[in-house]
């Protein structure tokens, strides 16, 4: 299984205030992270094509169904059937294949990614290394998906 500070490492490096960087997957149950970086990777496109980020005060499950929805077409495998209650009370594994289609989402858009290398590049190489292993080629619109559970297998 990939190791979960290469996980929280990944998530961490795309960031921006607020949130905290996160110490553990648990932490991703509130959704704030992953919208941090949604709306970050939005914001480089241009105004009429941005894809607008639920409101802070909306309901959580609300902000993960916006995620699964928004991250589907980053998956091989069909992720909207995802348990949201399973996803706010923590379910480790779901957060944790949710943070990696988040960090191959932002990997994907690489002039938002190369911001983020001013990090240790040894952990940048090391996700790179793991995307490229598990992803293929998609349709036209959305050339790459990701394995996302070979990737958090291997």
């Amino acid at each position: 299984m990939v190791n979960e500070k290469l996980i929280l490492f990944g998530v961490n490096s795309l960031l921006t205030a607020p949130p905290e960087p996160v110490k553990s997957v648990e932490e991703f149950r509130t959704a704030e992270h992953f919208l941090n970086i949604i709306s970050q990777i939005e914001a480089q496109k241009f105004a009429e094509t941005r894809i607008h980020t639920p409101p802070a005060s909306e309901n959580v499950q609300n902000k993960f169904k916006f995620i699964l929805d928004y991250l589907s077409k980053q998956s091989t495998s069909s992720i909207i059937e995802w348990n949201i209650n399973e996803l706010t009370q923590g379910n480790d594994v779901l957060l944790s294949k949710m943070a990696l289609l988040i960090v191959f989402a932002a990997h994907a858009d690489t002039y938002f990614y190369s911001k983020s290398l001013d990090t240790d590049e040894a952990q940048h190489e090391q996700l790179a290394a793991l995307f490229d292993l598990h992803m293929i080629e998609g349709t036209q619109n959305n050339p790459y998906q990701l394995n996302v559970d070979a990737c958090l297998k291997d």
